[in-house]
């Protein structure tokens, strides 16, 4: 799934506010019931590299991908397994992704 944010902040901003994004997304509410756990991220340049797991019930299935921070967009690409996509929706997914993203990347 891939998801295009647009953003004002430039670069190097941009990259200082999704800094702490991937850590926000464990500990709060999801749809579905799903539950984000055992985060890993790395900067590589203006990549953010990342993994966790997503979890609901007994259920709990691997997502990767990464952000690109370009000077007026961010562009997130994950993987999201099938069964996760069925249960929860890519729709719904993607909206929530884009709404949290656009939220963080707001001047």
């Amino acid at each position: 799934m891939r998801v295009h944010v647009p953003h004002s902040l430039g670069r190097v901003r941009a990259r200082h506010k999704l800094a702490g994004f991937t850590e926000a997304l464990a500990g709060r509410p999801w749809p579905a019931g799903v539950e984000v756990k055992d985060i890993v991220r790395n900067w590589t340049g203006d990549r953010l590299d990342f993994a966790f797991v997503a979890a609901r019930g007994f259920f709990s299935l691997p997502i990767r991908g990464w952000l690109d921070v370009a000077d007026a967009e961010v562009v997130l690409d994950a993987a999201v397994p099938p069964i996760l996509a069925t249960f929860v929706g890519e729709d719904r997914i993607r909206v929530v992704l884009e709404d949290e993203l656009t939220k963080v990347l707001a001047d």
